[in-house]
């Protein structure tokens, strides 16, 4: 299902859960709000979830972690939602304003998403710590987590993604220094904290 900017309005149906078979969802940028169904950790096919740029909020269902054959997670750009929605005619719909999704999406089932390249939760209220299993996902080559509620020291397993290229951890509460071995990502291109 790829149906970006289509100012598509409403929420994601449970009944998305009955198709087993399907690989790819990208809503992005349209006006989705309310939450995520637990029922989508029924995809286990799925490689690519885009959601970015909506309005959607609640707490991440933990059957998302069920989608081991995930390569992309975009999550980003779900707070401060302004619940203006334009239809196709130019009128206006209002919506719920988003509170952004939240939760511990970096808890220690992140190890299960062991395909998992890319990752982008920007701008929601993401809490917790970034999990020691996140060495787990030697796959991931973006991590772009900036603008939540992340707390804790950034653990020294983040070292251990050699294909990591982008790492963004800005506006977040995390507490201690650099992991020491940084200088072991030789693929990092862009680093933020």
């Amino acid at each position: 299902i790829e149906l970006a900017e289509n100012n598509l309005i409403g929420e994601i149906v449970p009944e998305l859960g009955m198709l087993p078979f399907l690989q790819i969802i990208d809503l992005s940028s349209n006006c989705i709000f309310g939450t995520i169904p637990s029922s989508i950790g029924q995809l286990s096919y799925l490689t690519n979830m885009d959601l970015k740029d909506n309005g959607l909020s609640g707490n991440i269902p933990m059957e998302l972690f069920n989608l081991t054959n995930l390569v992309k997670l975009d999550l980003s750009y779900n707070v401060n939602y302004d619940g203006n929605c334009t239809r196709f005619d130019g009128t206006e719909k209002e919506i719920p304003t988003s509170n952004g999704l939240e939760g511990m999406i970096l808890d220690s089932n992140i190890g299960r998403l062991e395909y998992l390249q890319d990752i982008d939760v920007t701008d929601n209220y993401f809490s917790g710590s970034i999990s020691p299993e996140i060495g787990k996902l030697k796959q991931l080559g973006r991590m772009v987590v900036d603008n939540n509620v992340f707390k804790s020291t950034v653990p020294d397993e983040i070292t251990q993604l050699i294909n990591l290229k982008e790492l963004w951890l800005s506006m977040n509460y995390f507490t201690g220094g650099i992991p020491e071995n940084i200088g072991a990502l030789k693929s990092l291109e862009s680093f933020s904290m």
